[in-house]
């Protein structure tokens, strides 16, 4: 009987530590995991409130005009996504409005990347850098439209550093000039 009675005490102290375990994988969960999940949800709400408020003071539209003159100083990280349209402009317009992500020197290459804010099933986007030209395919993204990306070598360039970059498609078209900082 008395070892009856102790396996029936093994059976009991296992139990107890496996629900104990148990529990404690819940919690490690609900701390580790569930948390940064509402944390990240809140932070980006933020960061479009945060965005948009820049966008608006970070760049000079001129829908009257078929050119458009811009500069962007902010240095943004070409790896990135680019910038969404939260407010869709009239897709219908003739005037493409183009804002620069990124005009920097990585390594060996002028490197500019643009986002244009409708979205374009085809086109070209056509950069010049003081004799330099080359051009890419406008890309659809899922509220807007960007360019390829340009990664020209130095060595096609000099010490050309403003350019100017013409988009068009079908009928519609824009440009934005810079300078590669």
């Amino acid at each position: 009987m008395n070892i009856h009675h102790r396996s029936h005490t093994k059976f009991i102290v296992a139990a107890i530590l496996i629900a104990l375990v148990a529990a404690g994988g819940v919690f490690a969960y609900c701390k580790f995991f569930a948390t940064p999940t509402d944390k990240t949800q809140n932070e980006t709400t933020t960061d479009t409130k945060n965005s948009s408020a820049n966008s608006d003071n970070s760049s000079t539209n001129n829908s009257d005009s078929d050119n458009q003159t811009t500069t962007d100083d902010t240095g943004a990280d070409p790896q990135k996504t680019p910038p969404q349209v939260e407010n869709p402009v009239d897709q219908t317009s003739a005037t493409l409005n183009i804002t620069v992500n990124s005009a920097q020197i990585v390594g060996n290459n002028a490197q500019v990347l643009v986002t244009i804010d409708q979205l374009l099933g085809t086109g070209t986007c056509t950069l010049t850098i003081g004799n330099y030209q080359t051009a890419v395919p406008v890309v659809a993204n899922p509220q807007s439209s960007s360019c390829e990306g340009f990664s020209v070598p130095l060595a096609q360039i000099g010490n050309a550093r403003d350019f100017t970059l013409q988009v068009v498609s079908g009928d519609k078209s824009g440009t934005i000039t810079g300078t590669i900082k």
